[in-house]
């Protein structure tokens, strides 16, 4: 059902799309169903890993069209295939989806895009005198599904680089014939009772009356009760008896209990089997869960609304409910139904040179560096910049441990295998400053079974530990002024656009405090890792030393 407005009272935003829009021809604008949009990508074998496919797909700029950032609505035209995304470098939640899935298909994965819907800030509301209110909404939502090796179902969101795994959520045992072989089954028992409900209709129903006569009507003693009345009825008085009473109440609590029952039962009811310690996930970001679509199909979801209360089988079907996914195409064999993917193939420009990123970066650092002038010039103080070689290195390095961090899986991280009460300057760092503060896939990951992948991150991990090591005690050392107190700050960018960044930084509530500060010695820095596709990770070191005031 296609909503032609969006009211921003609106609490239960469900549509179920599956037709898309061709935007990219100019003359004959033809439907597509969604999988039209998909496309195997094969990406060279560094890209492969999933934290690396996270970390590659969220360095491509985020943007949405005006009306889905006002409405919250992806509507039919606002789907593109993943070459768009690689053409213009920059595009909506659902082109980083489609992109990530066309890898992940490549990957020879089980992949599929989601359409729901999350909880977003409200940015069209506002207060009489047009202050925004803050609150929340509603807003149409993309990102990835895996169906991996022991049941496991896999979330994997572009926008934050993280993954959520879920235990339980399907079976790779059921076979598609016991489905077929159940439905059939069940279709010809209910033409049986329908033809015994006509066969008794017709044996049972009153002789035809005369053109010109009413039938005669009789009204029995328990009709008669349920009668309307005007007034109050005269009863004889009565003693209650208690132990009718108890019997009454006893008899609705019965009925009551049956009623929860048989909501339990409901194909919309979450399943109880996914609400148990070892399959409870409560950490998913998404509110519901509407369509699913891979290269082949379209499934809408006839289930609960939340992602985490139900099971995610296709195909197959499900034993407990065999309708609980309802297909664009009920056969895939049908001749009738054919449609034709939008790109057979995708291209990739190289990653950019080193020449050319040199002088992306030193531009960005000068403008950076010259607004920072300009700020500081308005509140009449003087801008000094260090240009001390031996710190540039020091904070060069610190970016490096943080690019480092976003191509590592956080569900390996050490920390997770040491009690708290042990962790030692190191492990702080890796908690603290790479945002490693709790291991949120409680129940573990699909690919711990995988020894190649295990064996990688392990060593990753440990180089990791070992750099941040070295950073830490090469911190420690460093030669600073006599009385001087050093702080900064490292910022990712997934643009080297400097006017966009410095947008961004005049946002920042820590950037706002760092030029406040009368007397200090600033150091601008920069990195940039160049990506396939044109795109790069972009890291800028905010740093400054200042005179600590003794306390008296």
């Amino acid at each position: 059902v296609e909503l032609t407005s969006f009211s921003l009272e609106q609490v239960d935003l469900r549509r179920f799309p599956s037709i898309g829009v061709d935007s990219q021809q100019s003359t004959n604008i033809a439907s597509v169903p969604l999988m039209a949009y998909l496309v195997r990508i094969i990406a060279p074998e560094k890209y492969t890993a999933a934290p690396m496919l996270l970390h590659w797909t969220n360095c491509f700029p985020f943007a949405a069209a005006a009306r889905q950032a006002n409405h919250g609505l992806i509507q039919a035209d606002l789907w593109n295939p993943p070459q768009r995304l690689l053409d213009r470098r920059i595009g909506s939640a659902q082109d980083h989806a489609i992109f990530l899935c066309s890898l992940l298909l490549g990957c020879k994965r089980e992949a599929y895009v989601v359409k729901g819907t999350v909880w977003v800030a409200d940015t069209m509301r506002t207060d009489k005198k047009g202050h925004k209110q803050g609150k929340k909404r509603l807003a149409e939502h993309t990102w990835v599904m895996t169906r991996e090796k022991n049941n496991y179902v896999t979330f994997w969101e572009p926008c934050t680089r993280e993954v959520y795994h879920l235990p339980q959520r399907w079976s790779s045992y059921l076979h598609k014939s016991h489905v077929e072989d159940k439905l059939h089954k069940s279709a010809e028992s209910g033409d049986a009772e329908t033809t015994e409900i006509v066969v008794a209709s017709a044996e049972e129903g009153d002789a035809p009356a005369w053109t010109d006569e009413v039938q005669d009507v009789q009204i029995t003693t328990e009709e008669f009760e349920h009668l309307p009345t005007v007034g109050r009825m005269p009863k004889a008085k009565a003693r209650v008896d208690p132990n009718r009473a108890n019997a009454k109440a006893l008899s609705r609590k019965t009925y009551e209990d049956k009623l929860v029952k048989q909501r339990e039962k409901l194909v919309t009811a979450p399943r109880p089997a996914l609400l148990t310690e070892q399959t409870l996930v409560d950490w998913l970001p998404y509110d519901s869960i509407e369509v699913v679509f891979n290269e082949k199909n379209v499934w809408a979801n006839r289930q609960n609304h939340h992602p985490a209360c139900i099971r995610y089988d296709f195909d197959n079907g499900d034993k407990e409910s065999p309708h609980s996914w309802s297909p664009l195409v009920k056969d895939l064999r049908d001749p009738t139904f054919k449609y034709r993917p939008l790109r057979t193939s995708v291209n990739f420009e190289p990653p950019t040179e080193p020449v050319h990123r040199e002088r992306m970066l030193r531009n960005l650092v000068n403008e950076v560096k010259e607004n920072i002038e300009m700020f500081r010039g308005g509140l009449g103080w003087d801008t000094v910049f260090d240009s001390n070689e031996e710190l540039g290195g020091l904070v060069l390095q610190c970016m490096k441990v943080h690019e480092f961090r976003r191509s590592l899986d956080i569900d390996f991280c050490p920390l997770w295998k040491k009690p708290t009460e042990t962790w030692d300057s190191v492990d702080q760092y890796v908690s603290e400053k790479l945002h490693c503060q709790k291991k949120y896939n409680r129940h573990g990951s699909p690919w711990q079974d995988d020894m190649e992948y295990v064996i990688s991150q392990e060593e990753q991990w440990k180089k990791l530990y070992e750099e941040v090591h070295q950073f830490l005690h090469r911190y420690k050392k460093f030669p600073f002024a006599d009385g001087k107190v050093f702080k900064g700050f490292p910022v990712h960018f997934c643009t080297a656009d400097k006017s966009a960044i410095c947008g961004y930084l005049a946002n920042l509530d820590e950037y706002k405090e760092f030029m406040k500060v009368e007397t200090a010695k600033y150091i601008i820095k920069g990195h940039i890792t160049p990506l396939l596709g044109g795109v790069q990770s972009v890291w800028l070191y905010i740093g400054y030393q200042y005179e600590q005031k003794v306390k008296r």
